[in-house]
């Protein structure tokens, strides 16, 4: 009886044994670098990093294989009462080399790796050993006060033969820009660079003067600063015009608050007349002045005259003289009043182009209220910005 008690108790123990060896478990793995193949007793699984579910507990064989390095074998126990983790360090293979590839938007910039001279931009630089590794790109070697200019510097892992693509930018930028609403015609310092949007716009890196001009609403300007491989966005919100703004210009001068509002017949009009006015004004007020010295000088002679025949020919000279002075004061006068006039009409003309902009965009905006629709008007024109929300 105790014979068969030890035998049972023996064949429990070895089918329990038997039965852990066959259960399916999990196994991560792991490597540095990843990206090596995985073998597991000799069968293709997967590429690290990886997790091999349903692997049945026991011994296995695990291979790791990648490029330019050491193939890794060995003998694993895989548990099925605990995680199964493995993480494998590759040993590189005899040909331990990397390649840079390093360009410039400066050509012939010098290049530097670990402090050492390696050449100009552009350049392939190979034969470089694995590991870690200091690289500098330089404009020039000094300035004229013997400072260092314009560097970049970077730090290389190398750890395989794939080239690695460095881009210095030093002197270049790039503009994206638009206007709400769209489509305003656009200046750089002064140069037309087209119509709003402007994408992806190429520059040398500096300051800006940015001006935005559309029919209806306020020339904007302003000032951007862009650093050296900087991508700047802006959007520009425009104001409309309104009556206040062509209606005081008008005021201050005939024609200029046309011109502001781009009717520029009227307002040179305005503008040329008002200037004519004023400048035959002046004009005829200086005749004016000298003939009245003239007209004082022969009077003093009539009066101080000796004989009765010289009275009569210096009063002729005078009566000349003073005519003279009333056709010039008269010519002065009209001039005034036409400036005047000029004036006035330009005011109320300026006061009816304000209102008929002003009162559209009132009745546009009524009828859009509370909407994502925005109307503008130059009175002629009409401009609609649309805003979808979703």
């Amino acid at each position: 009886m105790k014979k068969l008690l030890i035998a049972i108790s023996l064949l429990t123990f070895l089918t329990l044994a038997v039965f852990s060896q066959d259960l399916p478990t999990t196994l991560e793995i792991s490597s540095s670098p990843s990206g090596a193949q995985i073998y597991i007793d000799g069968i293709l699984s997967g590429i690290t990093p990886y997790v091999v579910n349903k692997i049945s507990a026991g011994e296995h064989i695990l291979k790791l294989s990648k490029d330019l390095y050491e193939d890794w074998n060995e003998n694993i126990q895989v548990e099925s009462d605990r995680s199964n983790k493995i993480h494998v360090i590759l040993i590189p293979t005899g040909n331990r080399k990397g390649r840079i590839q390093v360009d410039c938007d400066v050509p012939q910039a010098l290049i530097y790796l670990d402090s050492r001279f390696i050449g100009r931009t552009p350049k392939l630089v190979t034969d470089i050993e694995f590991g870690t590794h200091f690289l500098e790109v330089r404009k020039s070697l000094t300035n004229r006060l013997g400072e260092e200019r314009s560097v970049f510097k970077d730090t290389l892992q190398i750890t395989n033969a794939d080239v690695i693509l460095v881009n210095v930018i030093f002197e270049h930028c790039w503009l994206t820009i638009d206007s709400n609403p769209s489509g305003a015609e656009l200046a750089i310092n002064g140069n037309p660079a087209g119509t709003m949007p402007l994408n992806n716009k190429e520059l040398k890196v500096g300051s800006f003067y940015v001006n935005v001009i559309k029919k209806g609403f306020e020339p904007t300007g302003l000032n951007l600063t862009i650093k050296p491989g900087e991508h700047k966005h802006v959007t520009v919100d425009m104001t409309p015009w309104t009556f206040n703004r062509i209606f005081y210009r008008s005021l201050i001068f005939p024609g200029v608050g046309q011109i502001y509002a781009e009717e520029d017949l009227r307002g040179y009009l305005f503008f040329i007349s008002e200037i004519a006015s004023i400048g035959g004004a002046i004009y005829f007020n200086s005749q004016l002045s000298d003939e009245s010295k003239v007209y004082t000088e022969k009077y003093n002679l009539y009066k101080e005259a000796s004989s009765e025949e010289e009275a009569q020919l210096l009063h002729k000279e005078v009566q000349e003289s003073y005519d003279k002075m009333q056709n010039f004061e008269t010519f002065r006068n009209i001039l005034i009043g036409s400036a005047v006039a000029v004036w006035l009409y330009n005011l109320y003309d300026a006061y009816r182009l304000g209102k008929k902009i002003e009162e559209n965009n009132s009745i546009i905006s009524s009828v859009l209220n509370k909407s994502n629709l925005s109307v503008y008007t130059d009175g002629s024109e009409y401009y609609l910005s649309i805003g979808l929300s979703f």
